[in-house]
């Protein structure tokens, strides 16, 4: 499932895409760097709440 952080077009945007295994890509564009980190760290955030919510017992 892709998911797709579409914040205003100032801020810039990111794509989640799952890999095989435990692997997620991130593609993130921005405006400048802080915008960057930003949308980064969401997208990290993100695919570390999914993978809690996902895993073994």
């Amino acid at each position: 499932m892709l998911r797709l952080f579409d914040l205003p077009p100032d801020d810039g945007h990111a794509l989640l895409a799952p890999l095989a295994g435990p692997a997620t890509l991130v593609t993130a564009a921005a405006p400048d760097g802080h915008r960057l980190r930003r949308l980064l760290n969401t997208a990290q955030a993100a695919t570390r709440h999914s993978a809690s919510t996902h895993s073994e017992p």
